[in-house]
């Protein structure tokens, strides 16, 4: 599996991180400076759409899994088996929907249970969710990525790049991850990515589409700047966590695209044309 995902989400429809980012105008060591211009980085790339039903329990589980199951899994080695779910939960420093979210899976295993399995639990969200009967997988799901692509797919620095993919399903697939990586000019900082939940679907046509902006920033600390060049777009379509190995876990399809970067011929920050 090729990609490197750096930050996840379990995002529904619409999710906007916001912000501008970019790679520095030279390669960075690994430590705080490097972490600071991935984490810049990222936020320049931001979930648009996604075609399909909500899928709202599984959603939930996943986002609780994801940001309070291993401060939920620590609660409850601390409160020992005399503790409830309804005390351990409310303690999970996640939203309220997010607690409701954990009293029902803790409610569905039994905290007695829970407790004395708490060494084998399994942290994968989706893993996790399937346990507790919230996500349901689907056996012989089958898809391909139709199409991957930016629009435009050449242009200069200010501009966003519309980035689409086409996800073709032959038979009904299971809840999980789409994820994107853009891999930049070779000799720069490492890729970005992100992971977002899909609810799985019927056969057909189903469009995603992420936003990726592209803004130099000279005066940010460390100074952020876009190299000029081809950008590989990766993509998979997964049941589960892609790239995990617990039961149903799958990788659907993979595929690539590209879009390139070039010069602004009229100066750094000047308006972009496109082709």
């Amino acid at each position: 599996l090729l990609l490197l995902v750096l930050a996840r989400t379990a995002a529904a429809r619409v999710l906007d991180v916001g912000g501008t980012a970019a790679l520095p105008a030279e390669p960075v060591q690994a430590g705080a400076d490097s972490a600071a211009v991935v984490a810049a980085h990222d936020s320049s790339l931001s979930f648009v759409d996604a075609s399909g039903e909500d899928a709202l329990e599984c959603n939930l589980c996943v986002q609780f899994a994801e940001q309070g199951l291993s401060a939920f899994v620590q609660i409850v080695e601390q409160a020992g088996i005399g503790g409830t779910c309804a005390e351990a939960c409310s303690e999970v420093p996640v939203p309220q929907v997010l607690q409701v979210v954990c009293n029902l899976a803790c409610d569905y295993l039994g905290y007695e249970v829970l407790f004395k399995v708490l060494d084998k639990l399994d942290l994968d969200p989706y893993y996790f969710c399937d346990e507790v009967n919230m996500c349901h997988p689907t056996d012989g799901g089958e898809a391909n990525v139709k199409f991957v692509g930016a629009n435009p797919s050449t242009g200069y620095a200010p501009i966003i790049f519309e980035l689409d993919v086409a996800i073709e399903v032959g038979a009904p697939t299971g809840p999980g991850e789409i994820a994107i990586e853009i891999v930049p000019p070779p000799g720069f900082i490492e890729p970005m990515g992100t992971a977002e939940f899909h609810p799985g679907f019927d056969s057909g046509v189903h469009q995603f589409q992420w936003r990726l902006n592209v803004t130099d920033n000279e005066r940010a600390f460390p100074p952020v700047l876009w190299p000029t060049g081809e950008y590989t777009i990766i993509t998979a379509f997964c049941q589960g966590t892609c790239g995990g190995d617990r039961p149903h876990s799958e990788v659907y399809a993979e595929k690539n695209g590209t879009f390139t970067l070039t010069e602004n011929p009229y100066g750094p920050g000047a308006k972009a044309v496109v082709a």
